[in-house]
């Protein structure tokens, strides 16, 4: 009896649009085999999104090499469960700057060499409007094994103070530990922001810079009253 795939009869936009429900090692493991026309498909999608903290390590090969960078709009840069090194094997093979059409990227318990070269190429990524970055992580996480960390870490400060006024304007969401840049650059196109361990002063010099703020989602250290600065902020929904 003849095979049949009830895929095939789809046409090649729905096939996309079941696609945008899986991250790409899903499709790509899941969808490469099922028959020539959902393969012939798969070069043809552009909305990958691509965590590296969900993937296992049996699925790593096969992944990176039929991922094509240029076709991942949504980046997550983690070590595997198992405390593997995947942002390294990564950004070995690929740089970030070849990831042309990004548009969120998550940097979770990266290592400490990799910060400087990924916020670099960040600045050539002008289609990346959403940024997640915890610094912290890389403190708790790595700063106990080498005792020249702390004198490393402000460097990296010093450093990501320089470049984040590049990169930040152009972001509609933000999630961040703690920055002091925020204060001082204006946000002309932030929607969403996400913060920990503000005070309401900081916050409101945050908010004089953000006219199109819609969503705040932050740990206040409260010592007076706060409402006036959230009232102040007209468009806020959330």
């Amino acid at each position: 009896m003849q095979r049949v795939c009830f895929f095939d009869l789809l046409p090649v936009e729905l096939v996309h649009i079941l696609f945008n429900y899986f991250l790409a090692h899903e499709i790509l493991s899941s969808f490469s085999d099922v028959s020539d026309y959902v393969s012939a498909a798969l070069p043809s999608y552009c909305e990958y999104l691509l965590d590296l903290k969900s993937i296992d390590n049996g699925q790593l090969k096969l992944i990176f090499q039929r991922i094509r960078p240029e076709k991942v709009v949504s980046l997550t840069l983690s070590r595997g469960n198992d405390g593997s090194h995947l942002p390294v094997y990564l950004l070995s093979l690929f740089r970030l700057e070849q990831f042309i059409q990004l548009r969120l990227i998550i940097l979770i318990d990266i290592e400490y060499e990799l910060i400087e070269p990924i916020f670099d190429d960040l600045q050539n990524l002008p289609q990346v409007c959403s940024l997640s970055f915890d610094i912290e992580k890389i403190r708790h996480r790595y700063g106990t094994l080498n005792v020249d960390f702390p004198r490393k870490l402000n460097q990296l400060k010093l450093f990501l103070s320089r470049v984040l006024p590049q990169i930040i304007p152009r972001l509609n969401c933000i999630h961040l530990n703690n920055s002091s840049a925020l204060e001082s650059i204006s946000l002309p196109r932030l929607h969403h922001l996400k913060l920990k361990k503000y005070s309401p002063h900081q916050l409101e010099r945050i908010f004089q810079q953000v006219p199109k703020l819609r969503s705040v989602d932050v740990s206040l250290q409260i010592d007076k009253p706060f409402s006036q600065v959230i009232l102040s902020l007209s468009r806020l929904n959330r």
